[in-house]
């Protein structure tokens, strides 16, 4: 089990929906993640969450979010601001990754997650394509994502390092 999850969330026909999985499919072209990083095209499959979620150390989703903002406007924020409401400032494919984080917390495992999200243009149309302004917010989200793999990075060498054991 790798320790650094990175989930794409959402549905790629319904136009905008399906963003957090073309930027999961970029950083699985880019061969730049590391070994101990897992990219998933998770989709709308909320019953593998759970599953998905249980042993890792830090979990990325990436999904179009309800916020403040023009289509293409890319936030990083803790998944602590989820909720199983959909009518919270921020609605991911909302309560699915909530309730996958909550089972886990039952569980006594405690990941760091945290949400990089897309303001969208269009989340009704069955279209397989991304409205112009989300299409081009994706280099931003990618960009994101090997930034917060690198930090994970260092945070663990550092932490590695003062327990004296070997960083990865």
């Amino acid at each position: 089990m790798k320790p650094f999850l990175v989930l794409g969330i959402g549905n790629l026909l319904r136009c905008d929906d399906g963003a957090g999985i073309h930027a999961v499919n970029l950083l699985l072209d880019s061969g730049l993640l590391p070994d101990w990083v897992e990219a998933i095209d998770t989709g709308t499959c909320a019953l593998d969450l759970p599953a998905l979620v249980a042993g890792r150390e830090r979990i990325i989703a990436i999904d179009t979010v309800k916020a403040p903002g023009p289509a293409g406007s890319v936030y990083r924020f803790p998944a602590l601001y989820l909720t199983n409401a959909t009518d919270s400032l921020f609605a991911v494919h909302e309560a699915s990754l909530a309730g996958a984080l909550a089972a886990v917390r039952a569980l006594g495992e405690r990941p760091q997650a945290e949400i990089v999200g897309i303001v969208p243009a269009d989340v009704e149309s069955m279209a397989a394509e991304l409205t112009p302004a989300v299409k081009a917010a994706l280099a931003e989200v990618v960009a994101l994502v090997h930034s917060i793999i690198r930090e994970y990075a260092t945070t663990s060498s550092n932490t590695a390092s003062a327990e004296g054991t070997t960083a990865r």
